[in-house]
This record gives structure tokens, C-alpha cells and sequence, in this order.
């Protein structure tokens, strides 16, 4: 419609929303007819001579060209999107109302009203025929120029009418511009806070976003995902630790929405990736109570030599034996305890992780010397005599030590013995046995100087 002389107002419907966009000079504001408050709209280049309202944008007709306004942002100065030269134009065509929003309406068929012509008529009347590409094609054309804010604002604006995967590449690509479009580290962590977002909601595979960290992706899996970038988290322990705090609530909610069993190979792979990843955020964090409490003490998936080397790497014993209990490598942590419990450290030749033992069977270290670097004689353990045995003791003389002699276990065995009706073979077995347990649980308090009684407690309760 034509808008007049400059000062005079000009209105336009903008079907099928239940607004109309009334503007005053080179201002245009959105206005519904409810009578609630304008919002922004349109801020044209000149007072137009006639505009006309294409959903969802806004033609305005000048002297020497047609421009095209997206009027729907929060804010009217960035509103231009393109214009198109037309000299001498001075009308343009409007068109019937068309519900593009009903989700009744077949895509195809919102795509062939979309097909219509806008004509555009200049002073010599000519007449020029202006054709609206599919908002899918507009969709992917503006992802390939990298404007994603306005794809994104087309996918939410005109979701009816964009293809579910092209609505997800929007997503997905939006939030990798997010990171690494802008080199400010220090504003890393709220880039990727709202790129976590646009991950999940196009549904993105966890594992592509694991890779971006650096190392947290366990090597056998990497093959499965393409992204070669990485974020630069070694530059400030601030930054790193605010962006694996984002981190972890992404793969708990993950981890959640694909539950404990996986249905198949590639949620599998995915649950090991994100159970690997936790691992890994937890230490870092210096989470080791939901380490053990969210993952440890459930089923989880964690790749094992992936996170054993992880642990040793990092000397974080505690945790690596709380992680082979979890895994039923109980020979492989105790030993482990037991040498630590004399040298300090585990030697660089210690044998490769035990395999998980079948049900029903259990293992100690005895109280003897290695036999070789790195390992030591480890007897058959009844675990009901060991309980029996340690259970004799209270917490709190097995977080103070003031059991560790022979003779006090010794006293114990034999209480022990008279009550179960226990041989003396049997008992002598089971001291060594218990000496064995008890010295590796007190190395976690006198060579580690750990303190929490938590962690004390929960290999007490497995291993004795």
C-alpha cells in the first residue's frame, strides 16, 4: 500500500501473525491488534513509497531499489537483510491471507503458496516479477554465509517450513561458531555454556562434543568422529574449570537421557565416551565424592585403559583404586594399595590391568614381601572369614591405625575362630590374609594423608 508523504503514517498487516507494522517516516513498528505495546520492527533507509508484507518479511518500495526487512528482532536497526535495485519503483502487489503457521498444513503445500509472484511496477510502468525462495533454501543459503543468527530466528519463525536436519545443522553450526568465531578466552566459558545449548538441541552426538576437549575422548573412539578442533583450555585453570563445570552438566543430562543399559552399539560407544569424560571432569574438579557417589558406585561404562592411565598419569591412587573396585579388578587395586603402601608410588613396569573376575570369587595380597617388581603373592581370600574378622574392629580404629600389629589381629582371628569353629590352619591363613587388607586400607590415611572417612569407609566395606 502506498505510505504518502513524509509525517504521514503507513500500515500494513502482517498476516498470518495478528499484527500490522504501522510506521511514521523511516521508522516501522509492530503492532497487535490486541492493543498491547509496539515492538521493534523495521528501520528503513528511507521513507518508502509503498511496502508490502511477505512472510516473514517486510518489502519496502524506493525509488531505486526494493529492500527486504526481517521484522521480527529485538531490535529494528539491524532489520535489513538485502536489497535488490529497481529503478524507478513506485508500487508493489500484496497478497491474500495464507496461514503458514497451521501445523495441519502439509510443508509442500505451504511451499507452492509460497511460489507466488510479487510484482513490482516502476514509473515507465514495467513490471518486475519478484520470486520468494523456500525458507529451507534461505535457511542454508544464510548458513553458508555464516549469518546463523537469522537462520536460527527463520528455523524458530517459520519452523513449519524448514527440514528437521536443516534445523539441526543450523543448531549444530551456530554453536561451533560460538566457540571458536571469537578468541576472547576469558569469555570462553559463556560461549560454550550457550553452545552446550544448540548442541543438545539439535541432538548432537555427545562424543563430537567431548572432542573438544582435549584428551577426554578415549583414542579407541576417536576414529568415530570427525572434528579435528579442540578448545584452548591449557591457557587459564579458571577458564578450564568454569568450562568443565558447563561440561558436567551436559553429560549428566546426557548420561541420564540415554540411560544405564544401552540399546545398541553406537549408544554403547556413546555411554563409554561420556562415562570416560565424567571421570575425567571429576578428577579435575576435585569431585571425588560424586565420582564415587554418581558413578563409581553404579554400573558405568568407563573405558578402563583409558582411565587407568588417566589416573596413574595424574597419581591419583585414591581414585584409581575406588575405579578397579568398581570394575571388580580387586587383585589388580589391592597390590596396587600394597605397593604403594611401601614405595610410595607404583612402579613404571607395573603389569597391565587384571581382568575382571568372574562371579563369586575374590582376591587379597598377603602380607609377604613382592616377589618382583610390581607384584606380590596374593592367596585365595574367603571374603565371609574377612568380613567376619573386620568387623571386629571399629571404623574408627581402622582410620586411626590402632589395629596394626600381628597380635591385636591375631586376637581378633582367634575371637573370631572360637565363635565359627575355625581350624588352626585356617586361622593362620586368615591372619596374613587380613594384614594384608588392613595395611593396604590404612595406606589411603598414612601414605596419602587422606582424611576423609568416606572414601576409608567405602573400601572398607568392599574389600574386608
Amino acid at each position: 500500500m502506498d505510505t504518502g508523504r513524509s509525517g504521514e503514517s503507513c500500515v500494513c498487516n502482517l498476516d498470518p501473525h495478528l499484527e500490522y507494522i504501522i510506521g511514521i517516516d523511516t521508522i516501522g513498528g509492530r503492532v497487535p491488534i490486541n492493543g498491547k505495546a509496539p515492538s521493534a520492527g523495521c528501520k528503513w533507509q528511507s521513507v518508502p513509497l509503498a511496502i508490502s508484507y511477505r512472510d516473514p518479511y517486510v518489502l519496502a518500495v524506493h525509488s531505486d531499489s526494493v529492500e527486504i526487512y526481517y521484522p521480527w528482532r529485538a531490535s529494528h536497526s539491524n532489520s535489513l537483510v538485502h536489497s535488490l535495485t529497481r529503478k524507478g519503483a513506485n508500487k508493489i502487489s500484496q497478497r491474500n491471507f495464507v496461514r503458514f503457521d497451521d501445523p495441519q498444513q502439509p510443508k509442500d503445500s505451504i511451499n507452492d503458496q509460497r511460489r507466488d509472484v510479487i510484482l513490482v511496477v516502476d514509473s515507465s510502468n514495467s513490471v518486475s516479477l519478484l520470486h520468494m525462495l523456500t525458507v529451507d533454501k534461505q535457511v542454508k543459503e544464510l548458513i553458508s554465509q555464516g549469518e546463523f543468527d537469522l537462520a536460527l530466528e527463520l528455523c524458530d519463525q517459520c519452523a513449519l517450513e524448514v527440514e528437521d536436519k536443516t534445523i539441526k545443522t543450523t543448531h549444530f553450526q551456530y554453536a561451533m561458531s560460538k566457540l571458536f568465531a571469537h578468541p576472547d578466552i576469558d569469555t570462553l566459558p559463556e560461549r560454550l555454556k550457550a553452545a552446550l545449548e544448540h548442541f543438545s538441541e539439535c541432538e548432537a552426538d555427545p562424543q563430537h562434543v567431548i572432542s573438544l576437549f582435549p584428551n577426554f575422548l578415549p583414542r579407541e573412539l576417536s576414529q568415530h568422529v570427525t572434528n579435528s578442533k579442540t578448545l584452548p583450555l591449557d591457557k587459564s585453570p579458571r577458564v578450564r574449570d568454569l568450562c568443565l563445570e558447563h561440561l558436567l552438566a551436559y553429560l549428566e543430562l546426557n548420561r541420564s537421557r540415554i540411560g544405564p543399559d544401552a540399546k545398541n552399539d553406537s549408544e554403547k560407544q556413546q555411554l563409554t565416551s561420556i562415562d570416560t569424560a565424567l571421570l575425567k571432569v571429576y578428577i579435575y574438579l576435585r569431585k571425588e565424592d560424586k565420582l564415587v557417589s554418581s558413578l563409581l558406585n553404579s554400573s558405568h561404562h568407563c573405558a578402563v585403559e583409558n582411565c587407568t592411565s588417566f589416573l596413574v598419569e595424574r597419581k591419583e591412587w585414591v581414585a584409581l583404586a575406588l575405579f578397579r573396585r568398581s570394575k571388580g579388578l580387586h587383585e589388580a587395586a589391592l597390590r596396587d594399595l600394597r605397593i604403594l603402601g611401601s614405595r610410595g608410588e607404583l612402579p613404571d613396569d607395573k603389569p597391565a590391568p587384571q581382568a575382571a573376575p568372574t562371579a563369586g570369587t575374590a582376591t587379597a595380597p598377603a602380607a609377604g614381601p613382592s616377589t618382583s617388581a610390581g607384584q606380590v603373592n596374593l592367596p585365595t581370600v574367603r571374603p565371609d572369614v574377612i568380613e567376619l574378622i573386620t568387623n571386629k574392629f571399629s571404623h574408627s580404629e581402622i582410620i586411626t591405625r590402632k589395629f596394626l600389629t600381628k597380635a591385636a589381629i591375631e586376637a581378633k582371628v582367634k575371637e573370631v575362630a572360637n565363635e565359627h569353629g575355625m581350624s588352626d590352619r585356617a586361622r593362620g591363613i586368615t591372619v596374613n590374609q587380613v594384614v594384608g587388607v588392613l595395611t593396604s586400607l590404612t595406606y589411603l590415611r598414612t601414605a596419602l594423608d587422606v582424611t576423609s572417612s568416606y572414601q576409608l569407609a567405602q573400601l572398607h566395606s568392599d574389600y574386608c
